[in-house]
């Protein structure tokens, strides 16, 4: 939650953060949650031209939930990162990106 807040404070556009109460974990996880948002609330900030960015991390079935939605124009890959789909994958997680043209971009992860 406070390295969350952290990137929420240091962002020029507005973040809504959700932190629902998360099953125990791992640093590695508690890490890789920690990478998924602040990677993609990097991207939506110098590539989506996003005017607002929608956090939200709870717990799913045990494991850690990521979503991190923007207004932005959209269009990135729907591989995302590959680095940061590698980190993901090394911990059993999955990661899905959806980005239309025009729709803004959604990063979701289960970790």
């Amino acid at each position: 939650g406070p390295a969350l807040e952290a990137v929420r404070a240091a962002s020029p556009v507005p973040i809504t953060l959700w932190v629902d109460e998360l099953p125990p974990a791992n640093e590695v996880r508690t890490a890789t949650a920690y990478l998924v948002v602040s990677e993609a609330v990097t991207n939506a900030l110098k590539h989506a031209r996003a005017q607002s960015i929608d956090v939200a991390v709870g717990p799913l079935e045990g494991r850690m939930s990521i979503e991190v939605r923007d207004d932005g124009v959209g269009g990135a890959p729907e591989d995302g990162p590959v680095a940061l789909r590698d980190r993901v994958a090394s911990v059993g997680g999955t990661m899905t990106v959806v980005s239309p043209a025009g729709g803004g971009t959604t990063v979701r992860a289960v970790v």
